[in-house]
């Protein structure tokens, strides 16, 4: 198996023992990990957006594991993921 795989499993795993921990305890926090990696996403578009508008290349694109982060960190999260991007290029 290929080290991509391996991760996938693992974040996968990950995720859904996260996923049934939050069900079980409490509910109404999925709700709010579902409004946090929507407007996280919405804020990823807003500065890709605005990036695009100055000819800068994006450095983050929107994917299920930028949903992911946003939704767990939040803002921050994003702000994260722009730094290691621009640090990582």
């Amino acid at each position: 198996m290929s080290h991509k795989a391996v991760l996938a499993i693992i974040f996968l795993t990950i995720s859904a023992y996260t996923l049934y921990k939050i069900i079980k305890n409490k509910p109404e926090y999925l709700l709010l990990l579902g409004v946090r990696g929507l407007f996280s996403i919405f804020f990823l578009h807003f500065i890709n957006y605005i990036c695009t508008a100055n000819q800068i290349a994006p450095v983050v694109s929107a994917n299920p594991a930028s949903l992911c982060v946003g939704a767990f960190l939040g803002i921050p999260g994003i702000v994260f993921l722009y730094a290691s991007g621009i640090y990582l290029a």
